[in-house]
């Protein structure tokens, strides 16, 4: 495994898995979701914070060391709209 800073490449993740003795099918059972939307997080198309901790979950890593630039700088989203400054009331037009 890598001792730099950098994420793990999905070739590295799925080497885990193998290692672990588990399949992509069994994660994706077990986080209760599709095998595609497991590969697609493994490579780097879909972020899912649920899938992922799942997956390092299975091969027994820290999701902080698989995909460190996320979870380095990750800040929890703020869900809804955003709410303007003025926050005041809509007028109908005259």
């Amino acid at each position: 495994m890598r001792t730099d800073y950098s994420d793990m490449t999905p070739t590295e993740i799925r080497v885990a898995i193998l290692r672990a003795l588990t399949t992509q099918a069994a994660i994706a059972r077990s986080a209760n979701c599709s095998k595609e939307m497991v590969c697609r997080v493994i490579d780097g198309k879909v972020v899912s914070d649920r899938i992922r901790r799942a997956i390092a979950e299975t091969i027994r890593i820290p999701v902080e060391n698989i995909w460190r630039s996320y979870y380095l700088s990750y800040e929890p989203c703020r869900r809804g709209r955003r709410v303007s400054q003025g926050n005041q009331p809509m007028t109908a037009a005259r």
